[in-house]
């Protein structure tokens, strides 16, 4: 819908300005920050018989779930840790009004990426929409956090919004300011500096996997990083179970240490039935109830060490607030005011066994000693992952190699996705002798095909057989084979009286939607050809589903 302009005086001015003031002879000094903002007067929009408001200088919106969709303008002021703030005002020109002649549009309810682009219902919080109060309560709210900044030091963070409108939906009105003055009074601490520098990554481990991560520690010291390795069976004192005493260690190695990063290595419990407790390093789960779970894995509890305290500057953060041992809660028995600001890098080694452990470590290493550390990328990338599997179709086409006479032969596959895209032509060399002994193989190199990279063309796998196999005179079936996802029974080997059953996958590895105007699909077309070059068996098309 077209929309109309309702006011069209804008004031487009926005000034700031900063100044500190040092207390006189105070240990630490009090400091007085102020910032200036400018605003617009509101510009009103329509949209589906709606009001949006636009302010000059308050780049932001109200999120919160069916409230209204106001302007706000975000402040983000950094200290020190240990910083105490001692006030925080918010000063405004005189209050003008207007009225609005229709509601103002709601927050829109955060939806799944499978569901963008669909019509969806803008519902109202009526406890709001039927009141004649002014929403937001003030014209500021604040917040103050503890943890990590860009640049890696432990940060005071003070959080400031503020709301250049207010409406009132019963009345039909709104009030509006043009500027404000933020007035913030701190203390800051004597020493900034961290206390010792010992360490740079401290690395806690279930006991299984201590020898194999010697190597890796060596590693780390090799390339400069201070490692420390402990493992978790060390690890006892303040803590009502085990996982709270290894966020008191963490804690306790952040302030005697100086430490910054953090590995666990260690999975909850092996699927694989191997659940002994020298495999495991424990989890956290969170009381955070979505409707469909009652709560979730987290090890940010792990990484989020304190929290801001007004006394002394920060404490640490037990993730239970209300003291009633569900931890992370957020559901209708209670609710814990959590930080959620990591005070280190914190990752996991999720190994179930110690062979995993030999692999990741194993991986670290030859990617740390391959690549070059003072590319842009190596250090600073953003990583985004899913589950393990494909979650398409299974291939299954069954080629008749009595057919044939002997000789050399390329079984081609290629894959089209439902945008009309190919991709790159999948070719394995196969040996046709009707009088040897036969030798099929499982293999997957899809890897090699989209070079390690995402997003990529369409791909097509042929998994059974693998280069250089020889068809012959013997009957080769296998279930399971090895490395086929772990034993995974997707893509078994079967060449029998002569009919190989050629294995494999086509998936398109892009973003998916399913909403996707042709559907989340692939179509593969497979060919053998001999040493001519001519078709001999195919092309066989076939159709295969993924799902996300």
């Amino acid at each position: 819908m077209k929309e109309k302009y309702i006011s069209l005086i804008l004031v487009a001015s926005l000034l700031m300005t900063a100044t500190i003031v040092l207390g006189a002879n105070e240990t630490p000094a009090t400091e007085t920050i102020e910032q200036r903002f400018s605003f617009s007067k509101p510009r009103f929009t329509y949209e589906n018989e709606l009001i949006e408001i636009k302010v000059e200088g308050a780049a932001s919106t109200t999120h919160r779930d069916g409230a209204p969709k106001l302007p706000v303008h975000k402040t983000v002021l950094e200290f020190p840790m240990g910083t105490r703030i001692n006030d925080v005002e918010f000063a405004h020109s005189p209050t003008k009004s207007m009225y609005v002649p229709t509601k103002i549009s709601p927050s829109p309810t955060p939806i799944p990426l499978n569901k963008m682009g669909t019509q969806q219902e803008l519902p109202m919080d009526e406890t709001i929409y039927n009141s004649a109060t002014y929403y937001p309560e003030k014209w500021f709210t604040y917040k103050i956090r503890v943890g990590l900044n860009k640049n890696n030091e432990r940060t005071t963070f003070l959080t400031v919004d503020v709301y250049p409108v207010r409406y009132s939906p019963l009345n039909n009105k709104i009030q509006y300011i043009t500027d404000g003055t933020l007035k913030v009074t701190v203390n800051k601490p004597a020493n900034t500096s961290d206390e010792s520098n010992t360490y740079d990554l401290l690395v806690i481990s279930a006991s299984a996997y201590l020898e194999e991560l010697q190597r890796l520690v060596q590693h780390k010291e090799n390339h400069g990083i201070k490692t420390k390795l402990v493992s978790a069976d060390e690890i006892h004192g303040i803590g009502r179970d085990k996982q709270e005493q290894i966020k008191h260690y963490i804690k306790n190695a952040i302030e005697n240490w100086g430490i910054k990063y953090v590995l666990l290595v260690g999975g909850y419990r092996s699927f694989f039935g191997f659940n002994k407790p020298e495999l495991q390093l424990p989890i956290r789960y969170v009381y955070l109830n979505d409707g469909g779970e009652d709560g979730f894995p987290s090890d940010l509890y792990y990484a989020d060490i304190y929290y801001y305290d007004p006394v002394s500057g920060y404490a640490f953060d037990d993730w239970d607030s209300n003291g009633n041992g569900r931890f992370g809660e957020w559901d209708w028995y209670g609710y814990d005011d959590l930080d959620l600001i990591p005070d280190v890098h914190l990752g996991r080694l999720a190994c179930r066994t110690i062979k995993e452990a030999k692999t990741m470590v194993d991986k670290i290493i030859n990617y740390e000693n391959t690549y070059n550390a003072n590319e842009n990328w190596f250090k600073k990338m953003l990583v985004v992952t899913g589950d393990d599997f494909q979650d398409q179709n299974m291939l299954d086409i069954q080629w008749n190699v009595s057919l044939v006479p002997d000789g050399e032969y390329i079984i081609h596959a290629q894959t089209t996705n439902c945008d009309g895209v190919k991709g790159t032509v999948n070719e394995v060399h196969v040996t046709v002798d009707h009088e040897a002994t036969s030798s099929v193989t499982f293999s997957e190199e899809d890897h090699l095909t989209t070079g390690r990279c995402y997003t990529a063309d369409p791909v097509a796998e042929i998994t059974v057989p693998s280069d250089g196999d020889v068809l012959g005179n013997t009957d080769v079936k296998n279930p399971s084979p090895p490395r086929a996802y772990e034993g995974e029974r997707w893509t078994p080997i079967q060449y029998e009286k002569g009919i190989l059953h050629i294995m494999g996958k086509a998936y398109d590895p892009q973003p998916q939607a399913d909403n996707h105007p042709n559907g989340p699909y692939t179509t593969i077309e497979v060919w053998v050809t001999n040493n001519a070059g001519e078709t001999v068996f195919g092309p066989v098309y076939a159709d295969s589903e993924m799902w996300f």
